[in-house]
């Protein structure tokens, strides 16, 4: 096979890719996913490193600390909606499901049970979440990790 046919096959395959997951996105399931990784993914350049995760933790953290003390109490940590759960007439079937996982969240960031998540158990948290889905352990997590752990 010559350089001409291999490069238009890599082309097809590039384009089917970005097709899926264009698609996925805008689908029911996936819908919102893609936004709010490039959210994330301050560079642009296609993967979420792990410093970008860390500061969009910091960001989420200061965002839901509405008193400053630089600890959540479970109040705080379910008040701040992103996305679409901001705006309570697109928050669809499913709000209630995702609301009972992010509670669930809340429980697993509290270590010590004390009812409170402290800044640094919340950005622990975050990189462990961050370690399991860059399964490939590259470095930074690409929009299928980013998707498969999501």
């Amino acid at each position: 096979m010559d350089i001409i046919h291999k490069t238009a096959i890599c082309l097809a395959s590039v384009l089917c890719i970005i097709g899926a997951e264009a698609g996925y996105a805008q689908s029911g399931g996936g819908r919102g996913m893609m936004e709010r990784f490039q959210m994330i993914d301050a560079d642009t350049d296609g993967q979420v490193s792990a410093s970008e995760a860390a500061e969009w933790h910091e960001t989420v953290f200061a965002a839901m600390d509405a008193d400053g003390d630089e600890k959540l109490d479970r109040k705080e940590f379910m008040a701040v909606q992103f996305g679409r759960g901001a705006d309570p007439a697109k928050r669809g079937p499913r709000y209630a499901e995702r609301q009972a996982r992010k509670d669930a969240r809340f429980t697993e960031m509290d270590a010590d049970g004390d009812g409170y998540v402290t800044h640094k158990q919340f950005l622990a948290y975050g990189q462990r979440r961050f370690a399991a889905a860059d399964v490939d352990k590259s470095g930074s997590m690409s929009m299928a990790e980013f998707r498969a752990a999501h």
